[in-house]
């Protein structure tokens, strides 16, 4: 998809479905866990460590790009090594 910028056409790159996945969990996370936190209800704890734990592991999963996501050749994207070689990440 091409799309005109200032008179310069520019290629518009779709996001992968994993990624609209995740910040669409994330976005409930972060809506939902303001108000589990300030409830008395031990229920919406449950609630928001699975919606934490599902973004981490969506986080996870490969993501295979193609021309239609990303500029250039196409690829795979592993994100765990990367996790685990990140030492702030662990503190």
């Amino acid at each position: 998809m091409r799309q005109s910028i200032g008179g310069e056409s520019a290629k518009v790159y779709k996001l992968h479905p994993l990624e609209k996945a995740l910040a669409v969990v994330t976005a409930a996370l972060l809506i939902f866990q303001p108000w589990a936190v300030g409830g008395m209800y031990l229920w919406t704890q449950y609630v928001a460590g699975g919606l934490a734990l599902l973004a981490f592991i969506i986080a996870l999963i490969p993501r295979h790009y193609t021309e239609e996501h990303h500029p250039g050749r196409e690829m795979k994207l592993i994100m765990w090594p990367k996790l685990l070689r990140f030492p702030f990440f662990w503190l």
